[in-house]
């Protein structure tokens, strides 16, 4: 469900599913960075109950 809400709320990254899970995940496990090639959307996402942690982007 979390991973829905942030694709949602982030609509206009046009995340999807799969990118949404991984941000939720990482929100959940209090995990700050994401190894992925696409950085143009997870550069963007912001976590966290108020929407305030950014994540680490590791090429």
């Amino acid at each position: 469900m979390r991973a829905l809400h942030i694709d949602a709320k982030l609509a206009e990254l046009e995340l999807g599913l799969v990118d949404g899970t991984v941000a939720a995940v990482a929100e959940r496990r209090r995990i700050t960075w994401v190894l992925t090639t696409d950085r143009r959307a997870f550069e963007a996402v912001r976590v966290g109950p108020r929407w305030d942690r950014r994540l680490e982007v590791v090429p």
